[in-house]
């Protein structure tokens, strides 16, 4: 980080607005703050502080207390800074927190705290917790870090130089981005933490395994052979007790099939007996039963002669009555509807006059459509013409639109390369100014190299002897030697000097060409906005000149069909009879629906017409038809009633037994069923009978009670057997399973506590936790190597500081196995032989030593391509403790450390400083605040 510019206003002492311009400082980046105590001195590292970090550069002040008491209500308190980081520029501002006047009434108001900051991108960031995370990230270092290495203020100047391994750590990994050895030791750990647990998850399992089985006294601090063992023996003592259960079911299975085929075979003879006794029982029921049965069969045989002949003929007697009365209905109804048609077609012809002229009507509509549809056409066209002269003048305004629009693009072009030409010609005056600079610095630096040729010249003259230019053979006053104007400077400020003339020349040329270029775009701009007449437009899309001349001869081909459209449209509407095209679509409208209703009046006439003819003939023939089957009928109606009369005559004693029967017909289904049944159910329990009597023969049925009884005990017998099979195979199943998930789970937790005591260590030892070892965790381990280059660097300016006296050194025996380390300073004093604690070295000392060391880092830090850039550093005081001595090292070394294009600020009260250092910020106190000069000579 390197600052460019930073501005105050009532900020600290700071009341009107202060800026310090570090760029001014050209010389030398070395620069002293100097000024009277409680001037404001340490105020400026404070603005710079509180800009990046929030916070003053001093821990006792707070950023709330950096208002200037004086300030009046509308002054604001800001800070703005411009540095550069990387080779980009940002731009951040911060107001704090502070009560001020209100701006109207009486009383404070609190004014909040906040922050802008400009990113290189042109993108600004407003919250104060992003941008603090911002700079933190982008710097990677925290304000601390910062104070320690870069802003070293007045009371934290050593604390890096006494800093513990842990902060140093801290760092350290801020500068040199040894994250990724932490993030090794953490993967470590984590890697040890699953390794142990899964050590913990086996152990656990295992204890789990054991105490499945604790009943047979297996306990998990008894060696693991010893619990295997007492498991394999009462899996044996099981084992044998299922053989021996296994040998009595089968044998008691054998004796129960014996008796279950026995108890079987009497249970069949018994159930052949009982079918023999209950067919012979159900025969002799039947048989007592056959009197009703042939009477049943005598009435079947007469309700069957009903259905066969008189049932029939009654049926169709019925229905041709029920024929003849619904035909003398239907004849009445239809002679009735037959005089109303007669009626109605006398009605319809009446109508026919009427309906002629309905028809000449319509043809009518036909002509008239026709001569308005020829209307119609010239209107389309005419409409049509006025929509193609619609989208003429409309893509006349566009392009109208898109020449200004281009012109007012190609206006700005012009002002565009008019500006910059106008930059051109300042930077060739500039460097015109700069190259007569150079141009009378080298005519100088000529004259005196001619000089200094006289003087070399010079040295070779001798008394009495003559001057090779002059001839004198006295030389009172010969030409000085200048060692500043030796012939290598004189040719390297020569080719300078012609180098810069070349390129003033070419930029000369450089600029006449552009100039060229503006004056031609600006004479051909003016001529389009003649032939547009138009002064100024709106910006647009890039146009180029030969689009502009394109769209200009567009234009005037235009303007030509615009005319022509119009003349062709005046011929169309001269044609036109109608007000418009709608008025004449709704006349041929009208006509088609006054057509449309008369043709279908027309049409009704004569359908309806058509109808009652066609009804009235068909109704006179049905009519006819109809008298015609009535006679038919009734002659049939006659002949039927006869042959029931004859029938019932020839098959009944009486016409009151017919009808008795007939009126009990409906039972004649049931009784032929009945029937049927009794047939049926006769011829089966003959058979059966028969059958069951010859398989009885001898049997009688036998008492198997006694049986079934010593069966039940046998059943009883294996059910218990084949319970304890069941427990038995179970538990031998399940110390089998026990056995083997034992032995696995100790297998697999003697291969995992190896695994986990390897990860142990190596986590342990990168953290630097081993038992009885150096407590150096692996990142600290790493920035060992990195921290002995910055003491290498520190070393060579501390050698020359302390006039080879004293060396910094890593302390390598611990001093305490339970703190970090790895870190530490040690001194060796050259002068005595002797190392010792950093701590011990006086107030001169410790300031040298931690100047040394701040700048050591700084070094280092060039040198490697860490994860911090420093180019620049701070000091605030310190440097009254030193001797002159180490005054006037110290100044050399911050001398070389500037000229390594590194910016040194520092405050000082110290006289010896401010005659060393010529460029300065003097800082004067006054009664409105204090003020700032600078002096860069």
């Amino acid at each position: 980080m390197r600052p460019l510019k930073i501005t105050m206003q009532a900020f600290g002492p700071y009341l009107d607005e202060t800026a310090i311009d570090f760029r001014t400082f050209n010389q030398s980046n070395l620069f002293l703050i100097t000024g009277n105590t409680g001037s404001g001195k340490t105020a400026i590292f404070d603005a710079l502080m509180y800009a990046l970090y929030n916070q003053a550069s001093g821990s006792s002040r707070k950023s709330e207390m950096l208002r200037n008491k004086s300030a009046t209500a509308s002054q604001e308190t800001f800070v703005t800074l411009e540095f550069e980081y990387m080779d980009q520029r940002y731009t951040i501002t911060r107001t704090p927190a502070y009560e001020r006047l209100k701006l109207s009434g009486s009383g404070t108001t609190k004014q909040e705290s906040t922050v802008l900051l400009h990113l290189p991108s042109g993108k600004e960031i407003s919250s104060i917790t992003e941008v603090d995370e911002f700079i933190k990230n982008l710097l990677k270092l925290n304000a601390k870090q910062f104070s320690q290495i870069v802003m070293i203020a007045q009371n934290d100047f050593l604390k890096f130089l006494s800093s513990s391994t842990a902060d140093r750590r801290e760092i350290l990994r801020s500068i040199f981005s040894t994250n990724f050895y932490v993030q090794f030791e953490n993967d470590l750990k984590n890697a040890m933490f699953i390794e142990k647990a899964k050590f913990e998850k086996l152990t656990q399992a295992y204890a789990i395994h054991l105490s499945d089985v604790s009943e047979l006294s297996i306990k998990s601090d008894v060696h693991h052979d010893e619990n295997v063992v007492v498991l394999k023996s009462y899996k044996n003592e099981i084992t044998k007790q299922l053989n021996e259960n296994m040998r009595q079911k089968e044998e008691i299975s054998k004796k129960q099939a014996t008796l279950i085929q026995t108890i079987s075979t009497n249970k069949q003879n018994n159930e052949i007996v009982s079918k023999q006794i209950h067919y012979a029982q159900e025969l002799k029921v039947l048989l007592d039963n056959k009197e009703t049965y042939k009477t049943n069969v005598e009435r079947v045989d007469q309700m069957n002669i009903i259905k066969q002949y008189l049932l029939e003929k009654e049926e169709q007697l019925k229905l041709q009555k029920e024929n003849d009365a619904l035909l003398e209905l239907q004849l009445s109804k239809n002679t009735e509807k037959l005089n109303l048609k007669h009626a109605e077609e006398d009605v319809l012809t009446q109508q026919t006059n009427a309906n002629h002229l309905k028809e000449a009507r319509i043809k009518q509509c036909d002509k008239e459509m026709s001569m308005m549809e020829e209307q119609a056409k010239n209107y389309m066209l005419f409409d049509e013409k006025q929509k193609i002269q619609k989208q003429c003048h409309h893509r006349y305004e566009n392009l109208e639109q898109a020449i200004k629009g281009g012109l007012a693009y190609l206006e700005n072009e012009l002002h565009t390369l008019q500006s910059k030409q106008e930059n051109n010609v300042l930077a060739y005056e500039r460097m015109s100014h700069d190259v007569d600079e150079k141009r009378r610095e080298f005519e100088h630096l000529e004259l005196e190299y001619l000089k200094n040729q006289a003087g070399i010249l010079a040295t070779t003259l001798q008394d009495q002897r003559p001057c090779p230019v002059c001839g004198s053979l006295e030389h009172p006053h010969p030409a000085q030697l200048n060692t500043k104007a030796n012939e290598d400077q004189y040719l390297k400020a020569k080719a300078l000097n012609q180098q810069l003339q070349s390129k003033k020349d070419d930029m000369f040329k450089h600029v006449q060409n552009d100039q060229f270029v503006l004056n031609l775009k600006q004479t051909r701009l003016e001529k389009y906005f003649e032939k547009v007449q138009v002064k100024t437009a709106l910006d647009t899309e890039p146009i180029s000149q030969s689009n502009i001349e394109d769209l200009l001869q567009k234009m005037v081909d235009l303007k030509l069909e615009i005319a022509l459209n119009d003349e062709q449209i005046k011929v169309l509407k001269k044609d036109l009879q109608f007000s418009s095209l709608e008025q004449l679509n709704k006349e041929i409208n009208g006509l088609k629906a006054e057509q449309s209703k008369l043709s279908k009046e027309v049409k009704l006439y004569q359908d309806q017409k058509e109808d009652v003819k066609d009804t009235i003939l068909k109704l006179s023939v049905e009519v006819e038809s109809q008298r015609k089957q009535q006679t038919e009928l009734r002659k049939t109606l006659l002949k039927q009633t006869n042959i029931v009369t004859d029938l019932i005559k020839h098959h009944f004693e009486s016409e009151t037994v017919y009808r008795n029967i007939l009126n009990h017909i409906d039972e004649f289904d049931a009784l032929q069923k009945e029937i049927k049944v009794y047939e049926e159910e006769s011829v089966k329990l003959q058979s059966l009978n028969m059958v069951f009597t010859k398989q009885r023969g001898d049997l009688d049925i036998v008492d198997v009670s006694e049986l079934e009884a010593e069966q039940n005990l046998y059943t009883l017998n294996l059910k218990e057997l084949d319970d304890a099979i069941v427990i038995q195979q179970a538990r031998k199943q399940f110390y089998s399973q026990v056995l083997e998930k034992i032995e696995h789970t100790y297998t697999e937790l003697v291969k995992q506590r190896k695994v986990y005591n390897e990860y142990l260590n190596l986590s342990q030892t990168a953290s630097g936790n081993l038992s009885g070892e150096q407590r150096i965790t692996f990142e600290v381990y790493a920035q060992m190597a990195y921290f002995d280059r910055v003491l290498f660097y520190a070393n060579q300016r501390l050698k020359l500081m302390s006039n080879h006296q004293y060396e910094l050194v890593r302390r390598i025996d611990s001093k305490s196995k339970k703190a970090q380390e790895g870190l530490d300073l040690n001194i060796i004093d050259h002068h005595y032989n002797h190392e010792r604690d950093v701590l011990t070295l006086s107030g001169g000392e410790s300031f040298n030593t931690a100047l040394a060391l701040a700048l050591g880092l700084s070094d280092a830090i060039q040198h490697h391509s860490g994860g911090v850039k420093i180019d620049a550093l701070f000091i605030d005081e310190g440097f009254g403790s030193l001797s002159d001595d180490y005054l006037d090292s110290a100044i050399m070394t911050l001398n070389t450390v500037a000229n390594d294009q590194r910016l040194i600020g520092v405050i000082s009260h110290v006289k010896a400083l401010r005659s060393a250092i010529d460029q300065q910020i003097i800082v004067t106190k006054t009664s409105e605040g204090s003020t700032i000069k600078l002096m860069t000579e």
